[in-house]
């Protein structure tokens, strides 16, 4: 894309491929500023947009160390032109051009093995299950409170994630700058980001629900299994809330949170 126009176009065309909200890909072609238009590619008939994919330049941990990764997305082609190789071209042509030691993609099952891909599952997009019968018996517990994210618990919580997810292979480097991104980008009345603190008012935790259309937990980092109790109390509030019996949270196996769930018999 060489200009603002073309990069309207491949956001509306991206919203009919995928039958998502238009502002979801405006958050990715325009407000995100670690995503340059040399990333997109795509294929024009007749001045209009018949197929696209984007090669994402990303900061991931292999293990503990930071990589330059990239990922494959936004790959789609009108129906009307598909099963004739555009995607394929695109794809190559991406692949050709790029030199990253590693790539990745969230895709199609038996498409993208043509370009050399494996199934893996990354440990920092591992996902548990709690019951709503499991939470209702959780006692109260005065030592931890939850209260709203604010600008000052920046710097602590930047380091409880990277403490947290350093660790596991997959997850999102995490610069200031991409932090505040996100926190600008995403709507924290859908989205609410709670803080955890303990009795002397010490940040102990924080948890990233996601409200609707589902609750559920999309991010958390407990010190102690009394931060983790009052984590579960607040998702017990919105699932009764929204009368939902399970909780869904993505969550590396190995976090202390994690834990603390299986001993509240999340599978």
């Amino acid at each position: 894309p060489q200009s603002s126009q073309e990069i309207q176009e491949l956001i509306d065309f991206c919203a009919k491929i995928h039958a998502d909200n238009p502002q979801i890909f405006q958050h990715f072609f325009i407000r995100n500023p670690f995503i340059p238009w040399a990333s997109h590619r795509f294929l024009r008939h007749n001045h209009q947009i018949i197929a696209m994919a984007s090669l994402l330049p990303r900061q991931q941990y292999l293990a503990h160390i930071p990589l330059s990764v990239g990922e494959i997305g936004f790959v789609g082609t009108d129906l009307l032109w598909r099963n004739q190789g555009l995607s394929t071209q695109l794809m190559n042509q991406l692949l050709e051009e790029a030199s990253y030691p590693l790539y990745f993609l969230f895709g199609i099952p038996q498409f993208y093995e043509r370009f050399g891909f494996s199934y893996a599952v990354p440990s920092s997009h591992a996902r548990i299950e709690i019951e709503l019968s499991k939470l209702r018996h959780l006692k109260e517990d005065l030592s931890y409170r939850l209260r709203d994210y604010k600008h000052s618990d920046f710097t602590e919580i930047q380091t409880l994630y990277t403490h947290a997810y350093q660790e596991n292979s997959g997850a999102s480097v995490r610069s200031p700058e991409l932090w505040q991104y996100y926190l600008d980008a995403i709507n924290l009345a859908q989205r609410p980001l709670k803080t955890v603190l303990d009795m002397k008012g010490h940040i102990s935790g924080y948890v990233w629900f996601e409200i609707k259309p589902r609750v559920r937990i999309l991010e958390a980092v407990s010190l102690s299994e009394g931060a983790s109790h009052c984590i579960l109390k607040e998702a017990l509030f919105w699932m009764q809330r929204f009368h939902q019996e399970v909780l869904p949270i993505q969550i590396p196996h190995n976090h202390l949170f994690a834990q603390h769930n299986y001993a509240y018999g999340a599978r």
